[in-house]
């Protein structure tokens, strides 16, 4: 399963991200924020040293960054938990 999920350096992006390594750690976790103001990556700063999850800095209104990254991963699931559209 290959999941995504949008705003992943915020609290609630964040503690997804780290409940779905622990419960499905088969998951192959792709993390997206454009770290902004209510990002940190220092949220999920230690499953990204191990390799566990992919980030991706970047926009959801871009749409060519988006399409280019749909078009790479084949996502199964997308959890889209970014806050700060514009």
């Amino acid at each position: 399963m290959k999941v995504l999920v949008t705003g992943a350096a915020g609290f609630i992006g964040s503690n997804l991200v780290h409940y779905l390594r622990d419960e499905r750690p088969q998951w192959s976790i792709v993390a997206l924020d454009l770290l902004t103001y209510a990002g940190n990556l220092a949220n999920i700063a230690e499953l990204l040293q191990s390799d566990a999850v992919k980030f991706v800095r970047e926009d959801i209104c871009n749409v060519e960054g988006i399409a280019a990254l749909f078009n790479s991963q084949n996502f199964d699931l997308v959890f889209h938990l970014a806050a700060e559209p514009r």
